[in-house]
């Protein structure tokens, strides 16, 4: 079958996207459809008359997100797959007199970014036929433990129609920190992990414990494993530890000017300080003795950024 591209031109909106995006009957209602949480905002495109004709074509792909009430505009989305590896939906907002050379794109991360595009460049997306969302038909809570709850999720294939069952840790989000001197030492633990049965070399991290943001979480682990804080604290982003299981996130972060604190270890730990040269990191986590795979990923968004 032949693939067909729709290609339009960066530009610049309005700003509504990104309100429009934000709004959690949208994202939950492109979530359960799509199977994926909209970016807080949209990469705009115009289209050629010829280009924007295309899209009449593939009304059988359309899904419509209602809004809860008739003060808010639905929307029209068609799921595509943008540059053949970022998969999204193209949004037309349902009203009257909309253009239909103007196009939204959305996707799970900013478009923009991930493309690296400016206003004027050129952008394809076409259609998606790829993996869709399962429908959930039940979940149970099994246990409830200190760090993680366990569910049971019964689930319909959207392939076969048959329905699944599967088990899910929830838990809350989780920090990790690369703290760096000004001599560039990455203030790094050992300590005994319970799940190998073996001593790690790993980055300050924990619990995001409820009523805590995520950077103040970050500067309380520094605080308790290492005995420092950082005066400047900068997100390197959030990534899913592991999305077949787990439902939370992890968030990463680089601690700079660090100030000296009393270190505050839980009864239940054990950790020792290990200040290790920046510049040996790549030698360590390629030689294995870095094997946590969360600050491994850390590491790998602080030389991406």
């Amino acid at each position: 079958m032949t693939t067909t591209y729709i290609t339009g031109q960066v530009a610049t909106g309005m700003g509504k996207g990104s309100y429009f995006t934000s709004l959690s009957w949208f994202a939950d209602q492109v979530k359960t459809n799509l199977g994926f949480t909209p970016y807080p905002g949209t990469l705009n495109l115009h289209l050629s008359p010829e280009e924007a004709a295309k899209i009449i074509n593939y009304s059988d792909a359309r899904l419509e997100i209602n809004p809860p009430e008739s003060t808010f505009c639905g929307a029209a989305c068609y799921p595509v797959l943008i540059e053949d590896m970022i998969w999204g939906a193209l949004v037309r907002p349902i009203a009257t007199g909309h253009p239909l050379e103007t196009v939204e794109l959305i996707a799970p991360a900013s478009v923009r970014e991930s493309l690296g595009v400016s206003d004027g460049d050129k952008v394809r997306f076409c259609w998606d036929n790829g993996p869709k969302p399962w429908t959930l038909q039940k979940e149970e809570k099994l246990a409830n433990y200190r760090v993680m709850e366990v569910y049971q999720r019964q689930a319909a294939s959207p392939r076969l129609g048959e329905c699944f069952n599967f088990y899910i840790l929830q838990s809350a989000d989780w920090v990790q920190v690369i703290p760096i001197t000004a001599d560039k030492k990455v203030l790094m633990v050992r300590q005994y992990r319970h799940g190998t049965g073996e001593i790690t070399l790993e980055l300050p991290g924990g619990i995001v414990e409820p009523g805590l943001e995520p950077m103040e979480a970050a500067q309380r682990e520094l605080a308790e494993e290492v005995g420092h804080i950082g005066q400047r604290l900068t997100s390197l982003g959030k990534v899913r530890p592991n999305p077949a299981i787990l439902t939370n996130w992890c968030h990463l972060f680089l601690a700079e000017e660090l100030v000296c604190r009393e270190k505050e270890q839980d009864d239940g730990e054990d950790i020792f300080v290990l200040p290790v040269p920046l510049e040996n990191i790549p030698r360590l986590i390629k030689a294995g003795i870095i094997n946590h795979s969360l600050t491994i990923n850390c590491f790998y968004h602080l030389w991406a950024r």
